[in-house]
């Protein structure tokens, strides 16, 4: 059984524990009442405190538990991205990476994304990278190449003004996905070979050039962008939006779509309705419409309205304008 030595200072945390043949315990019981220290009740089967042993013990011994063996093992079998230029230059895939970069540049030159410059004295200059990632494919693997500037050295309101992101909108993914439904075609997933923002800077961003494709005839320009390019390090607008979009996740995660053939073939039909002051502070009302397109929901919509309805009839119209508004943009697929 385990006694104490309590030949140090009292006050002292440090306790030196010693193993004997003693079976009586009587002896660590009179060392822990003359230290007057307390310590947890819970003891193993030989008597040995559990909180002696989880704080004195040798931490040069310590070891992973036996039940993250497993990630060790998908660590191993993970596809080897490099993390930077040097990486991707010096592994086995060279020529993947570089054939992957001469791609993702040649794309970013025909949609005219910067023009070289002398580099300005009063501007500063955001830097940029390379980042990296393997697709794995049926049959092969996939390298991709993504030029990014990193958006920490960016500031609000002198760099942007806003964040966007004009990709496709789910209503058309809805609208191909009630078609294919109805007419039972054939759908396949398909990704874009470059990942580039068509959105027009209104501010003069500078950019170092790209590792790797330096203009040797201007090795000190800069480029001048003329479109957006993602962020490699997201602000503090892009995480709340990220917040608001895992909570939305989180409390629909029970709920879906469906997708069917309809009996009544093409047909856009569109609910409007309408709540009178139902917000309390500023007394508006609530627009709710909703449009099906054979027999699948595509679109929705509930809100706010702009301006404060004197009636339920007012209120009425009001939401009848906004779906009406909806339903010219949506008449072309029928």
């Amino acid at each position: 059984m385990p006694c104490l030595d309590n030949s140090q200072d009292k006050n002292n945390d440090n306790l030196d524990i010693t193993f004997n043949k003693v079976e009586d315990n009587q002896q660590g019981e009179e060392n822990e009442e003359e230290l007057g220290t307390e310590f947890p009740e819970n003891t193993n089967s030989d008597g040995l405190n559990d909180y002696l042993l989880a704080r004195d013990r040798n931490r040069r011994e310590l070891r992973i538990p036996a039940r993250y063996n497993d990630f060790h093992i998908a660590l191993n079998i993970e596809p080897n991205e490099p993390s930077s230029v040097e990486e991707a230059l010096k592994s086995e895939n060279s020529k993947n990476w570089l054939s992957a970069m001469a791609e993702e540049m040649k794309s970013l030159k025909d949609n005219n994304t910067w023009v070289l410059v002398p580099k300005p004295k009063s501007c500063s200059v955001v830097d940029c990278k390379w980042i990296f990632k393997i697709k794995e494919e049926d049959t092969s693997k996939r390298f991709k190449a993504r030029l990014v500037a990193k958006g920490f050295t960016q500031k609000e309101g002198i760099d942007y003004t806003e964040i966007f992101s004009p990709v496709v909108k789910y209503t058309t993914v809805r609208i191909i996905l009630a078609l294919t439904a109805h007419f039972n075609w054939e759908l396949k997933q398909m990704d874009v070979k470059t990942a580039f923002l068509h959105g027009d800077l209104e501010e003069n961003i500078y950019m170092q050039q790209p590792d790797v494709f330096v203009d040797k005839s201007k090795p000190d320009y800069v480029c001048l962008l003329k479109k957006s390019l993602y962020m490699s390090n997201a602000g503090s607008p892009h995480w709340e939006a990220l917040k608001w979009l895992l909570k939305y996740l989180n409390s629909s995660a029970n709920r879906g779509l469906m997708f069917s053939k309809c009996a009544k073939g093409v047909n856009l039909t569109g609910y409007v309705d309408s709540n009178y002051a139902n917000d309390r502070d500023s007394r508006r009302s609530t627009t709710s419409y909703i449009f099906t397109l054979c027999g699948s929901c595509i679109t929705w919509k509930s809100q706010l309205q702009q301006i404060v309805a004197l009636s339920t009839t007012e209120a009425e119209y009001i939401a009848a304008t906004e779906a009406l508004k909806k339903h010219f943009g949506l008449k072309d697929c029928k």
